[in-house]
């Protein structure tokens, strides 16, 4: 197990940047975010999780949209997983902006570890997991970010059947994610059999689930 500090970086405006280096085949990384704006004009930023090779982000990729970072303020985001072949984007609306990531790298036995991204469709129930395999067990957070101009429902299930809960099967149920806003549940702990589903009213929403799968 290493890393310690990952990435820095000193974000200029209005450009997407990466600011993390990709696992070593076979390991992967948790790690934090922060944002340091050093000036005294308030901006905007975005991340995303990409693969490695591009600084565009595609639909499905987004973990922040459009958010906003006051003057001489601090953002932070924890627990980012990415697997080999993944990284993390920023875009600055400001210059002079510190990007800084930290965290632990370590050796993974399967590929059920790391970021999985989604463009959901609007009414329409996705797999963010299927679950790990029998002994074995998924920590999983999720992050929901709405880049639509509107609002959406968002509802979260745990069912043996993703697209088909029950009424004792819901974690979220019609919450509203306001446009540019982003829902985030972590620390879920499922089993072999057990399936986590997600569901939007509306599309243009990007879901990226991150799992650590062990034993």
């Amino acid at each position: 197990m290493a890393i310690g500090i990952n990435s820095r970086v000193d974000l200029s405006a209005a450009t997407n940047t990466t600011i993390a280096t990709t696992p070593a085949s076979g390991k992967a990384q948790i790690l934090t975010v922060s944002l340091a704006n050093r000036t005294g004009t308030a901006g905007t930023f975005n991340l995303a999780i990409v693969n490695n090779g591009t600084t565009t982000p595609a639909a499905g990729d987004y973990i922040e949209i459009s958010t906003p970072i006051a003057a001489y303020t601090v953002f932070e985001k924890t627990g980012i997983v990415l697997q080999n072949g993944q990284t993390i984007v920023a875009y600055s609306s400001i210059a002079s902006v510190s990007a800084v990531t930290y965290g632990i790298e370590d050796n993974v036995a399967n590929s059920n570890t790391g970021s999985f991204k989604a463009a959901l469709p609007a009414a329409t129930w996705v797999q963010a997991t299927a679950g790990p395999a029998a002994g074995r067990y998924q920590t999983v957070s999720l992050n929901i970010c709405n880049r639509n101009s509107a609002l959406t429902l968002i509802r979260v299930c745990i069912s043996t059947t993703y697209n088909s809960p029950s009424a004792s099967d819901y974690i979220e149920y019609d919450s509203i994610l306001a446009a540019g806003a982003v829902l985030e549940r972590t620390g879920i702990v499922i089993g072999n059999g057990q399936q986590i589903g997600v569901y939007s009213s509306v599309a243009t929403v990007d879901l990226v689930t991150m799992i650590v799968d062990d034993a």
